[in-house]
């Protein structure tokens, strides 16, 4: 068989409205998802001016939270978004005119888009988790595929499903235009839905849909690490549960993968026998598995022909051990993943890098 080789060596604001608070509290979803970056990688000081972020604290050094998998939203060409990073599958556009709170629960129900008729109003937590704080009009990050316009007379707020505690008659929103800004506004103020399906108390919808790659990381993290050097009739029992969340799985045939030790460095190699509709892979690394790779390895093989590829990580010391997985993704955005396989990155002598 031939095989090709690929190497990879806000200004917050809003007015008229009862109660102003930035919050961005814990997702509502089960296991060990965590909250998302916000997108922001800049810091200024209390006059607005750019400074190094370096030691301020700010939201822009610290950067906390699960680095968003690229691209992050995927366009089913149905209608819908699926959100790698969560999950959760968005409608690709919102409700094309502001209704009351009551409505806005009720509008979408009747939703049938992209086949499915399980809509719902998001609540607080998930309509913040889109948001980009390094941008505005609309705060969402740059490239996304949704038809969200940005309004010329004034902020596109959006309706979450969530009560204000304090004050029973009003409910959380979200202003769009402006940034992560969460406000609780009357129940009976005219505003935007946008509607969404998956979550609820397992972290998934009742009917299937393209798996999340962080979602199905976090969640198996512990399982591969810890399974790792127990027992194999234990490991082949976290594979058999990873790949049961992996429905229906990629047509991508993997032969080989393998993970080199060298000094200071782990050599990825994996071989592929065919690739149906694929579009690239990911390479993920514990502890708490990250993404690894900057861009997408791109797919090199076809139908009948596989291809062979090297990723080369250098963010490692010698002498710790690494455990990692392979992801392939398919063009409906899918993921399948494969391994987990370790190395001990050392020092080789004779060999140099």
């Amino acid at each position: 068989m031939k095989n090709k080789k690929f190497n990879v060596s806000a200004i917050v604001f809003y007015s008229g409205i009862i109660v102003l608070a930035l919050v961005l509290p814990n997702m509502a979803f089960s296991g060990t998802i965590q909250l998302p970056q916000t997108g922001q990688t800049t810091c200024w000081d209390t006059n607005g001016s750019v400074i190094p972020c370096a030691g301020t604290g700010q939201d822009g050094d610290i950067q906390a939270g699960v680095a968003w998998p690229s691209p992050r939203f995927t366009a089913n060409g149905d209608g819908t978004v699926t959100d790698k990073l969560t999950g959760l599958m968005w409608t690709q556009n919102s409700n094309p005119a502001p209704m009351v709170w009551v409505d806005a629960l009720n509008y979408v129900k009747t939703l049938n888009i992209g086949g499915y008729t399980d809509w719902r109003l998001p609540n607080i937590n998930e309509l913040h988790s889109i948001i980009d704080a390094s941008q505005h009009n609309p705060a969402l990050p740059l490239g996304h595929p949704f038809g969200v316009p940005s309004s010329y007379y004034g902020p596109y707020v959006y309706w979450s499903s969530t009560t204000f505690a304090s004050y029973t008659n009003c409910a959380w929103v979200v202003n769009m235009e402006g940034s992560i800004i969460s406000v609780a506004s009357y129940k009976g103020g005219n505003y935007y839905a946008w509607p969404v399906r998956g979550g609820g108390s397992l972290g998934t919808s009742s009917t299937t849909m393209a798996p999340s790659t962080t979602t199905t990381i976090v969640c198996d993290a512990a399982c591969w690490q810890a399974l790792y050097e127990q027992s194999q009739a234990q490991l082949q029992q976290c594979q058999a549960d990873l790949q049961a969340c992996q429905t229906p799985p990629t047509n991508i045939e993997l032969s080989i993968l393998d993970a080199t030790p060298s000094d200071k460095q782990v050599i990825l190699k994996w071989q592929t026998e065919t690739e149906v509709d694929n579009a690239g892979f990911n390479v993920w690394r514990a502890d708490g598995f990250v993404k690894i790779n900057d861009a997408i390895i791109p797919a090199l093989g076809s139908p009948t022909v596989g291809s062979e590829y090297n990723f080369v990580d250098e963010w490692v010391l010698n002498g710790k051990r690494y455990f990692y997985l392979l992801e392939d993704i398919d063009t409906n955005g899918i993921s399948t993943f494969h391994g987990p396989v370790k190395a001990v990155p050392r020092l080789i002598y004779g060999v140099g890098k």
